[in-house]
């Protein structure tokens, strides 16, 4: 509920109040049960006793009210979001005819003013779970036995998430359970310990009934619950429980997150134990590192059915300053964030764990686009970045699944490509302003591009383009770029890992001491916009890819690189075996332009679609051109193959044979199409 102080404060701090009107104002605002509450005149005199009951016959009525006597006087009530949160009454001959352009001015102030509280408020539970974090970690770091240090997790998760209490059931029946606010589960330390094993991963009841199923010996005791196992190397090691959320909705979809974050402390602390019995001396190393990746990556990354979206991030040291950030926004939009604090280790964690809750909160109160998200998150942070003299560079995407439309804003940050699967182009966006924290920073563009299907956009932070070899050479955005190009098509996942691969074999290249170690951090962040599908019910394609290429020599060099990457997908396939693939498709290709185009005087394209399967790979080639020799019209199945005896040309055809499983060949009026199979 919006306060009449802070209607007023805004109203001063713009300095545009009072007006000079020919009439005088007064504004009344109501407390939360509708009453009239103490008003404010911004002009004398002050109203009469009538006029405040006019303004309570307005909010009761739910419509404006005007009279002429013994004094002409509108009431307007002030609405916000569907929320009545007082009432206007201008006096005098004038008041009628300047009642919309004031109810219009204030309601805009409440507007502004609803927006910085919910601001605000999203900031506020950022803090809530870095405080939280603050305090478990305070505890981790320190001597206090084990069974302390989960009562403390277990209470602070309890009022993290607002629940009315909960327990913590180690798997070893000889080790004290810890409660808080939940002593009658206590009796049900076994029942509810193989409840929990019945499951995997966070499970949330918000019915009687749903927690009944969970466990019958709760029956009827609890309304709502969240489970969940902590595990260490693999092994679960404790059951974490909370009973009973206080709000009336249950447990939301946030609170999932909630106890997922929870349970990672409980993780942090076994593996602390874990450290003690072996080698204390790195225990504080060890779990600086944990909370900086709970802070950084305990979000599980939403899943969009038109999307294809990873992300992995890697610290120089134990904490970094990198940041990432991947919601998917009330429109169905995909909302993705990607950062870089100034500086490494320690200070640049601490100021990224501001810098994250604050782009948070604005992205998630407002229907702001990316350049006003940068723009707000400047404003909230420029003080702070400028006492300790850093910078934050961050790119902030928006993008439709269903058109592709994608919308983007970079302060900055200047490492995004975009992978064009129609073409296999690899195109840089520039940045469009100035890092955050700079007091030259400006307005920041917003640009908008169309994401094709098959089409991937990449975000990465510098550390990898400026990572170093042993020879002291960068690894570079060319080199980025030809990577990218070549492994583009493949699901995000495995062309991150690769990308990182790439990174690793550059840098621990190229000097007798073993290579160059990494100094900065490294954050990559891909969303494929993924291509029709093109499965059957007989044979689902594990990953797909289609490219048109010119129907002429010059092109042949650019399809052997292109099916190399290809082939890198296959990677319980041997060098032998990626080979092989390679020659017979080049030769395929070669054949159709020499002998469908060039020889026939055409020019055209040839469409290559590439299948990854269970089975193997397929790649289709379709050109235009006349027709060709099939393989099956050259050589008989039931004779031997000798290529000594084949006519001039006929050496592909006979490789083409040989080195696939399966070709398949199909001519007609508009041109050809050839299939060729290699199976695992």
């Amino acid at each position: 509920m919006i306060t009449l102080s802070q209607l007023r404060n805004t109203l001063h701090q713009i300095q545009l109040w009072p007006l000079p009107l020919p009439a005088s104002l007064a504004l009344y605002l109501f407390d939360v049960h509708g009453k009239p509450g103490p008003r404010h005149r911004a002009t004398d005199p002050q109203p009469p006793n009538w006029v405040t009951e006019l303004a309570w016959q307005a909010q009761v009525t739910g419509h404006h009210l005007e009279v002429l006597n013994p004094l002409p006087v509108r009431i307007e009530l002030l609405r916000v979001e569907g929320q009545n949160l007082g009432a206007v009454a201008l006096m005098g001959p004038e008041a009628g005819p300047l009642a919309p352009m004031v109810l219009s001015f204030l309601t805009m102030l409440a507007k502004k003013e609803l927006e910085l509280n919910q601001i605000a408020q999203k900031v506020q539970e950022g803090y809530d779970q870095i405080l939280f974090l603050f305090e478990v970690s305070k505890g981790v770091t320190s001597p206090e036995p084990r069974q302390t240090l989960l009562n403390r997790v277990l209470q602070a998760g309890v009022e993290l998430i607002q629940v009315r209490g909960g327990i913590i059931l180690p798997t070893n029946p000889a080790q004290e359970v810890a409660v808080y606010g939940a002593e009658w589960a206590v009796p049900f330390r076994e029942e509810l310990a193989q409840a929990q094993r019945r499951h995997t991963g966070v499970v949330m009841c918000n019915t009687v009934a749903q927690c009944d199923e969970f466990c019958a010996a709760l029956a009827g005791k609890v309304e709502s619950l969240a489970s969940v196992e902590v595990d260490l190397a693999g092994e679960p090691e404790l059951g974490f429980i909370l009973f009973d959320k206080k709000a009336p909705m249950g447990l939301l979809a946030a609170d999932r997150q909630l106890v997922g974050f929870v349970a990672e402390q409980l993780q942090a602390i076994l593996r602390r134990d874990r450290l003690l019995a072996t080698q204390a001396a790195q225990q504080e190393i060890a779990l600086a590192s944990q909370i900086y990746q709970t802070l950084v990556l305990h979000n599980v990354l939403p899943q969009h059915p038109a999307l294809d979206i990873d992300v992995i991030s890697r610290p120089a040291r134990e904490l970094g300053g990198d940041f990432h950030l991947v919601e998917q926004l009330a429109g169905g939009e995909m909302l993705f964030i990607v950062g870089d604090v100034a500086g490494k280790g320690l200070p640049a964690a601490l100021i990224m764990s501001q810098t994250l809750a604050t782009f948070r909160a604005v992205a998630l109160s407002s229907s702001s686009g990316p350049a006003q998200i940068l723009t707000r998150s400047h404003e909230l942070l420029a003080r702070l970045l400028d006492n300790i003299e850093l910078f934050v560079t961050a790119f902030v995407g928006w993008i439709d699944p269903v058109s592709g439309r994608l919308r983007y804003a970079d302060a900055g940050h200047g490492y995004t490509l975009w992978h064009q699967a129609e073409t296999g182009a690899v195109l840089s966006l520039p940045a469009t302003g100035t890092p955050l924290g700079f007091l030259s920073f400006g307005e920041v563009e917003e640009r908008e591009i169309t994401l094709a299907r098959g089409d991937q956009l990449l975000i990465c932070s510098d550390g990898l383009p400026e990572t170093r070899s042993g020879q002291a050479e960068f690894f570079g955005i060319d080199r980025l770029k030809g990577i990218f190009g070549l492994c583009g098509w493949l699901p995000a996942s495995q062309l991150l890992k690769r990308l990182f691969a790439a990174m690793s074999d550059f840098a621990g290249s190229g000097s007798e001491a073993g290579g160059c170690p990494q100094d900065d951090d490294v954050t990559l962040l891909l969303v494929q916009r993924l291509p029709l599908n093109w499965a059957t019910a007989e044979q689902p394609y594990l990953a797909q890819t289609r490219r048109v290429f010119a129907g002429q020599i010059r092109e042949i060099p650019v399809f052997t690189q292109w099916i190399q990457g290809v082939t890198l997908v296959l990677e319980h396939w041997g060098p032998t075996e990626r080979h092989a693939v390679t020659l017979a498709s080049v030769e395929c290709f070669t054949n159709i332009v020499r002998h469908a185009y060039a020889d026939n005087g055409l020019v055209g394209s040839i469409v290559v679609s590439a299948k990854i399967s269970e089975r193997g790979l397929e790649v289709q080639m379709e050109d235009t051109g006349g027709a060709l020799d099939s393989p099956n019209a050259v050589f008989s199945p039931s004779e031997p193959l000798n290529p000594y005896a084949l006519l001039e040309h006929g050496y592909g055809l006979y490789i083409i044979r040989e080195l696939t499983d399966e070709v398949h060949y199909d001519t007609n009026p508009t041109g050809n199409t050839w299939r060729l199979c290699y199976w695992g």
